[in-house]
């Protein structure tokens, strides 16, 4: 687990998630790195449509306040270290002091951009 849930510390809604960086490999052996494009670069047939990634949950948000203000809305039931699914091109890179865009892998995403989870062994 990085250290970084020490430093940065979900508000609302949003998970911080670490993803895997491991590139995709294509049927010939060639890897494929794990990019986002912009929606100009999506439409352009030499790049490859980005799928789904697995990561790690480092930490969770208490949850978004009701419109009312008067409740919280409960976060699904995620746990520091549990395995979940992500949406292509969504969440935002979370960089640390002193790292490199190419560095990062932290991302935060809000509870709802999340499409799936592992449970947990207990």
């Amino acid at each position: 687990m990085p250290a970084s849930a020490d430093i940065v510390k979900p508000l609302q809604d949003f998970v911080l998630i670490d993803l895997q960086t491991v590139p995709s490999e294509s049927a010939g052996g060639i890897l494929l790195p794990t990019v986002f494009f912009s929606e100009e670069e999506k439409n352009e047939e030499a790049f490859v449509t980005p799928e789904p990634r697995a990561g790690t949950v480092v930490a969770v948000g208490p949850g978004r306040m009701s419109i009312d203000m008067k409740t919280r809305i409960p976060m699904p039931p995620l746990q520091i270290g549990q395995k979940v699914v992500v949406g292509a091109g969504r969440g935002e890179k979370v960089l640390l002091e002193g790292q490199l865009a190419q560095e990062g892998n932290l991302y935060l995403f809000r509870a709802d951009e999340l499409l799936g989870y592992c449970e947990m062994e207990e």
